[in-house]
């Protein structure tokens, strides 16, 4: 783009990345923030959000943590999509004690669980078999006003 004389900017870099990740170009879609920065512009929380979510459904758990690490170094915060994603990705390795973890440090990042959020802690804990635990999230998910939705009862 750039040899024909169109800067790239923030939306046009979001969407490539987007693109690669859906056409499985995923290390070149990782290469693209560097690039990004080379020319002035810095990664947004959809820029990270989109690279989070195709690590994570690649299971490169490793790298997921080192770039949701490096967030705030980027000046970037996390948000609830950001966190979903981390939690469903830990999840789904079979690591679904460690992502309830990351859920009860929603709090301290300032962030409420919603319900996508309850739905992927449910999900992890059924496969798991842990039913205490699906029936303990499925009452906090009512008490702290989040409403089921059809996932939800779906799942349970």
């Amino acid at each position: 783009m750039s040899k024909k004389g169109i800067d790239p900017n923030l939306i046009t870099y979001n969407i490539l990345i987007g693109g690669l990740f859906h056409v499985d170009r995923l290390d070149k879609a990782l290469m693209l923030p560097v690039e990004m920065k080379s020319h002035g512009l810095n990664p947004d929380i959809l820029s990270y959000n989109t690279i989070l979510d195709a690590l994570c459904k690649n299971i490169r758990l490793d790298e997921v943590l080192k770039l949701f690490k490096n967030l705030d170094g980027d000046g970037v915060v996390p948000n609830i999509v950001t966190c979903n994603c981390l939690i469903d990705g830990i999840s789904k390795s079979g690591e679904t004690d460690h992502a309830y973890e990351f859920f009860l440090g929603l709090s301290a990042r300032g962030l409420k669980p919603n319900v996508r959020t309850y739905n992927i802690m449910i999900d992890g804990f059924l496969k798991m078999g842990e039913l205490d635990k699906v029936n303990m999230l499925f009452l906090e998910l009512k008490e702290n006003g989040c409403l089921a939705d059809e996932i939800t009862y779906f799942l349970k």
